[in-house]
This record gives C-alpha cells, sequence and structure tokens, in this order.
C-alpha cells in the first residue's frame, strides 16, 4: 500500500466484537445505536454487516473481517492462485508479465467473473479499474504481499533462436553422440575436453564502488572509450585440469613479446580482425596436442560449438591423425551444454575487470594495450578456472557423470512456445524426415549419430508468434464453466510449421566431426560453396566488363584487400631494416613529375613495385595523365594582383604621409 495519511479510520474494531454486535441485534432485539456504542465498532459499519447477515444468514459468521486487513483482495484464494500459477508460467516461457499487463489482466479476468471492484474516491464519478480498464496500484501491491513467491525481476534479453534450439530433441540427439562415443572408447574423466574462445578487451565494465549518497554520476577510470579486442580460447577436462590459454591478437604478424608475462606455455597468432578463423583455430590445435598428446592408443574426446571456423576439413584430419574426437552441441545451445559458458567464463569476465582495475591504479597516468591483456588475463584465469569451479561446468552440463535423463520439462520451458510437430519435406521421402519436437519425453525419437537428417529447425519466424488461437470468451478448462487466466489470455504458441526449407542452407545440429560420413558431407558442402563463390565472381566480372559500371567490392573482398596493403607495408618495413643491417643505403626516391632537362616523363619505382599484389577486381582507378597545357611566360609584376595591391598601399601609404607633414607644417607656423 502506498504511504499515505487515512481519511477515515477504517478497520479500527475487533472481528469478535463485531461478531457479538450482530448476534446482539439479531437475537437481543438491540438497538444499532445501543450495540455499536456497548461493543465500541462503527454504527455504519454495524449497519453493512448487519445487512450482509440478513441476506446470507447461513454464512453471515465469515462477514466479520475488517475491510483493511482485507488488503483491497478483490479475488479469491483459489483465483489469486490460478493468477500466481499463471504470471509463473508465463515467465518461464520467456512471456513474462510487466506490472502494467498483470493489473491489465486482473482486470479483465475480474469482468469475466463478474466481481465487485474496490469503490472509487470521493469525488470520482466512476470506478478508477472501469476508466483506466485496469487493476489499481494498491491492488497490485497488496497482490505482491500476499503472494511473496513472486517479486519483480529484470529479465535477461534471450533470442529467440537460443529459445526455441534449447529442446528435448536436440538435447537427446547431442547425448545421444556423446554416449555412442563413450560406448565405444570407454574415455575416463581426464579424456573429456571442452573448448571455446572468449573475447577480452582493453576497456574494462567498472565494479560497483562506493560513493557519496545523491551523487548523479559517479566516475570510474577506464583506459579508452572504446577498447581493442583479442581473442582467447580456453580447454578444459572433466577433472578439472586446463591448458594454457591461446591468443588470436589484431595484428598481421605475431611476435612473442605479445605474451609477455603471460601463463608459462601460452600461445598465440595474429590475425588483422582478432577473431577465431580456420587458419587461427588449425594453430590452437596444435597447441592442444602438444599439451594433452593424444594418441590413436589414448584418444580423447573434445567438445566444441558448431561455429564455421571449427569445420575446418584441415582440423578433421588433424583430429583423425592424433585420436581426437569432435563432437559439435547444437546451436544456441552453449549457455547449458557448454561446460566453460555454464561456470569458467561467467566469474572470469568478473575477476578480469577487477584486474584491469587493480592495473590501472597500480599504473596511474597509463593505459591498457593489447600487449598487456595476456598477463591481465592470466591472473584472472587462474583464478576462474579453478579445478571445482570446471568439474562443476561438466556436471552442470549433465557429461561428466553422464546424466542425460536429470534435464527435466521445466528445463525446457521456453521452447514450449515453438515446440511443434514438423510436417514431411516436398519428396515424401521417409529418410529425409525429422521427428517431432515435443516437451513429452515419450513422443521423442533420437536419432543416431549417423541418420541422415537434413535439417532440425531451431528459429522460427518471429511474426509467426503473433498468430494465436484465442479461445472464446465463454470457453474454459475442464468444461467446468468458470474462466481462468488462460481464457482470459491464453499463453503464446506458435503454429504448425508449413513446410521444410530444403533448398536452403541446411541447418548445423549435434555431429561426430571425425565419423567418415560426416567429413564426406562437410567437405562436399564447402567445396560447392567454393564453386559457387567463384561462378558468382565470373559473373560479376562479365557484368562489369558489359556494362562499364563498378561493382561495390564485398566484405571478404575489402578485407583482402586491407590485408593485402597492410602486407605490402610490412614487407617494406621489413626490406628496409634488413638493407640497415647489412650497411646497404636505400636509393632516393625520384621526384613525381616532368624531368626538364630531357622533356620526357621518368618512371618514378617504389619499394613496393616487386610486392606480389592481389587482384582488386573493381574500384581501380587508373594513373591520370600529365597535363598537356604549354608553359606560357610568367607575366609582370605590375599585371598581377599582388603587384596592383602592393603598388595600392604604396600609393596610400605616401599619400598619408605628405598629408601628416603638411599638417605639421601649418601647425608649426600658426
Amino acid at each position: 500500500m502506498r504511504d499515505r495519511k487515512p481519511n477515515a479510520k477504517k478497520g479500527g474494531w475487533d472481528s469478535s466484537d463485531m461478531e457479538r454486535a450482530v448476534e446482539d441485534v439479531l437475537k437481543n432485539s438491540v438497538s444499532e445505536r445501543t450495540a455499536a456504542r456497548n461493543y465500541n465498532v462503527s454504527r455504519s459499519t454495524l449497519k453493512r454487516k448487519l445487512k450482509e447477515a440478513r441476506r446470507t444468514p447461513e454464512t453471515h459468521s465469515c462477514l466479520y473481517k475488517p475491510y483493511a486487513k482485507t488488503s483491497m483482495k478483490v479475488f479469491s484464494d483459489e483465483e489469486e492462485e490460478a493468477l500466481v500459477e499463471y504470471c509463473i508460467s508465463a515467465s518461464k516461457m520467456g512471456y513474462g508479465l510487466s506490472t502494467a499487463k498483470l493489473r491489465s489482466l486482473a482486470f479483465e479476468f475480474a469482468d469475466k467473473l463478474d466481481k465487485r471492484l474496490p469503490h472509487s474516491s470521493s469525488g470520482q464519478q466512476c470506478n478508477p479499474w472501469v476508466a483506466n480498464e485496469k487493476a489499481g496500484i494498491d491492488w497490485l501491491r497488496a497482490f505482491m504481499k500476499r503472494h511473496p513467491q513472486l517479486s519483480i525481476r529484470k529479465p535477461d534479453p534471450t533470442s529467440i533462436g537460443r529459445m526455441s534450439a534449447f529442446n528435448r530433441h536436440n538435447v537427446q540427439q547431442f547425448y545421444a553422440n556423446i554416449e555412442r562415443v563413450l560406448k565405444d572408447r570407454e574415455l575416463e574423466a581426464h579424456q573429456l575436453w571442452n573448448c571455446d574462445e572468449t573475447g577480452i578487451t582493453t576497456v574494462q565494465v567498472p565494479e560497483r564502488i562506493i560513493a557519496e549518497k545523491g551523487e548523479r554520476q559517479v566516475a570510474a577510470v577506464t583506459s579508452a572509450e572504446r577498447g581493442t579486442l583479442v581473442t582467447m580460447c580456453n580447454a578444459v577436462n572433466a577433472s578439472g585440469s586446463t591448458i594454457p590459454p591461446f591468443y588470436i591478437f589484431p595484428r598481421v604478424h605475431f611476435r612473442d613479446h605479445f605474451l609477455r608475462n603471460s601463463v608459462p606455455g601460452s600461445g598465440g597468432a595474429a590475425n588483422p580482425s582478432g577473431w577465431m578463423i580456420e587458419s587461427t583455430f588449425v594453430e590452437w590445435f596444435n597447441h592442444f596436442v602438444k599439451h594433452v598428446r593424444p594418441s590413436p592408443e589414448s584418444p580423447v574426446l573434445l567438445v566444441l560449438d558448431n561455429h564455421e571456423t571449427h569445420l575446418s576439413i584441415a582440423v578433421i584430419d588433424k583430429a583423425k591423425e592424433h585420436g581426437v574426437i569432435l563432437v559439435t552441441i547444437p546451436p544456441h545451445t552453449s549457455h547449458k551444454l557448454q561446460p566453460l559458458d555454464v561456470s569458467i567464463y561467467g566469474p572470469f569476465k568478473r575477476l578480469y575487470n577487477r584486474e584491469i582495475s587493480a592495473w590501472l591504479l597500480s599504473n596511474p597516468g597509463k593505459t591498457v594495450s593489447i600487449y598487456d591483456l595476456a598477463e591481465i588475463s592470466g591472473k584472472a584465469g587462474t583464478k576462474a578456472c579453478f579445478p571445482s569451479n570446471v568439474i562443476s561446468g561438466f556436471q552442470s552440463a549433465r557429461i561428466h557423470p553422464f546424466q542425460p535423463d536429470k534435464w527435466t520439462d521445466e528445463d525446457f520451458s521456453l521452447a514450449q512456445v515453438t515446440d511443434r510437430p514438423a510436417p514431411q519435406s516436398d519428396a515424401g521421402s521417409s529418410a529425409h524426415s525429422i521427428p517431432a519436437t515435443s516437451s513429452e519425453p515419450n513422443n521423442v525419437s533420437v536419432p543416431q549419430a549417423t541418420d541422415p537428417v537434413d535439417s532440425v529447425e531451431t528459429e522460427p519466424p518471429v511474426d509467426d508468434l503473433t498468430n494465436v488461437e484465442t479461445p472464446k470468451a465463454g470457453s474454459s478448462e475442464g468444461g467446468t464453466g468458470k474462466p481462468t487466466p488462460e481464457t482470459v489470455r491464453p499463453l503464446p504458441k506458435a503454429p504448425a510449421r508449413k513446410r521444410i526449407n530444403t533448398t536452403g542452407r541446411k541447418k548445423l545440429m549435434s555431429e561426430i566431426l571425425t565419423s567418415t560420413p560426416v567429413k564426406e558431407r562437410l567437405q562436399k558442402e564447402q567445396n560447392e560453396r567454393k564453386e559457387k563463390r567463384r561462378l558468382m565472381a565470373e559473373h560479376a566480372e562479365r557484368k562489369v566488363k558489359q556494362t562499364g559500371k563498378k561493382r561495390k567490392l564485398t566484405i571478404a573482398e575489402q578485407e583482402a584487400n586491407e590485408v593485402t596493403v597492410t602486407e605490402m607495408k610490412a614487407t617494406c618495413k621489413g626490406k628496409s631494416r634488413s638493407n640497415k643491417a647489412k650497411g646497404k643505403r636505400l636509393p632516393k626516391k625520384p621526384k613525381k613529375g616532368r624531368d626538364q632537362k630531357d622533356g620526357k616523363q621518368k618512371k618514378v619505382t617504389s619499394a613496393t613495385d616487386n610486392v606480389k599484389r592481389r587482384p582488386i577486381t573493381s574500384h581501380y582507378k587508373p594513373p591520370r595523365s600529365p597535363s598537356k597545357r604549354p608553359i606560357l611566360p610568367r607575366k609582370p609584376i605590375w599585371l598581377t594582383r599582388t603587384g596592383r595591391l602592393i603598388i595600392a598601399l604604396t600609393f596610400s601609404v605616401c599619400s598619408c604621409a605628405v598629408f601628416m607633414a603638411n599638417f605639421i607644417d601649418h601647425a608649426f607656423h600658426t
């Protein structure tokens, strides 16, 4: 309730006194005025209670509760419990109710039940619930007090792809692949590994500090407005062990001083964007093999996500050679199935921000560079990758101990909106059918890792969620005729899928990458994509030649051109350094322009002419031809604008001097 001074004394009587007063009036024929004075109760309240008791004489004993102690209660206990269950179910499905939506639902629910709404204040002609079409703020606060299991929370933004992908079908398919590997190889805890990347920047998120109360803005020092990204890749196993981290720096060439004061054994690579790509993932895999030392006689299982850089054929070949079994998790499920995301990277981010703040405090006036991140992240990583945290991550992901049945229907509540049976494809073949996704465990058929499942739709269109079948206003659950919150406002449910898209790009799913059929299929898909890109490039080139219009460079071509320019600069710099080391002196660059001696254009050469450049297909501008205008003789100085200005200034100065001389002479004689 709001903290306000009441206008009248409501509920200032005892329920037992009110009951005795009513009984005295009804049975002993005592007047209302005398009973109110004898039992110290309000006469108007006693009159209302007597009217209610005469209307329902069999239940009048329950009407002696003061109005103020009911806390604006409109619904019965069963109806309020239905509202509480509706709020909890909606929040678990990702479509929780805000305070405004709950007040609107309460008004609609009360209207369906024909409830007596709280009376309006004096001076208002209509009921405030009816005027605003929602319950009052007093009812909401009293409702929250009566049900302490509810609270107002700030939700984490979760994409619909992540909500729909974590369903029972995808999860059981992942555990089927894990179970198949464990049965074939009989691996132990120290042979179960997980790897994942995370980004670290030179700008931290400041933690909370103690400041003066009432201050509008509190500042905390950071290195810059926007930081530089460095990718860090880690690997942990189910027994609590880790390997030294691996860093990808946003540079063209990697240098050893990038890893100064880092964890012993750390590795690194360079990429202009700072992101993990196929070539850098191959280098990380060599780093992994170096520290883990797997072999076909002592294989290991490596669980990783389904990112495109992890599907490299070179990595798969190296994995099969060294006895590493690669198993991918379904897309958008790393927050539940990846141990590093479950229990490591959350504490690591908090510790990393704290370590950067400590570094800035110990180095006042300095900024954090990418060459300091290896030292700072190493300190945070050793604290976050504690053995108990790592073991807890594998336990929470149900990988070790292997307990796939621990997931309950409540864990898949976010996928209830999009769980619906998938139709057959146009071909109608049973080999390419997808089993229905359902929240019931008995309705799920889990395919084996080698089953030819084409795709699993994990991201339904957002627009389809609005097409919800709303039952009629008079309908209700169980056929009792009594409305419920779900009949007033049904929970969202996506409609049935129309058709399976067999022409577009196939959806990714959990697979054993090192199995021969999967590897051959991936290699075939990558070759098809490369051929398609080549044909598109050739078509664009022919179109440019025919029309003469320049086409816009793609992102890949822009990155390739940037890499080429950077390599050229690095090559020139390396040549100059090598020549200086050998004692050679570089020839001076000839000046651009026309040679006045022989009247011929000299060829301008530079150190970058011998560097192999990648062909640039568009946005190419040919060098401008030299000017053909004849050389005219110079004009006299008095014919130019500057000369005329100088002459005018000289004439003005001379005139002023003559005037001043005449003025002084005249003043002297007078």
